[in-house]
C-alpha cells in the first residue's frame, strides 16, 4: 500500500535505503478489529527472497514463511 510507506524514522538523519511500510489491515469491519504490520522488503533481492509474517497475540505468536 503506498500510503503506507515510510520514508523517514524519528531520530535517523541517514537515508532508508530500502522500502518498508507499515499501517493497519482491517480483518472485521463489524468489531472493528485490525492487524497491525511493518513490512521491510528484503535488502538482498526482494524479487526472490521469501517473506516471512510474524503475528503475536496475547495468547500465540503465528509464524508463516
Amino acid at each position: 500500500i503506498p500510503a503506507h510507506e515510510i520514508t523517514s524514522l524519528p531520530g535517523l538523519s541517514a537515508p532508508i535505503n530500502f522500502k518498508q511500510y507499515s499501517g493497519y489491515i482491517q480483518v472485521n469491519s463489524t468489531s472493528q478489529r485490525n492487524l497491525f504490520y511493518w513490512f521491510v522488503e528484503s535488502q538482498n533481492n526482494p524479487s526472490t527472497d521469501p517473506v516471512v509474517l510474524w503475528f503475536v497475540s496475547l495468547f500465540k505468536i503465528i509464524f508463516i514463511s
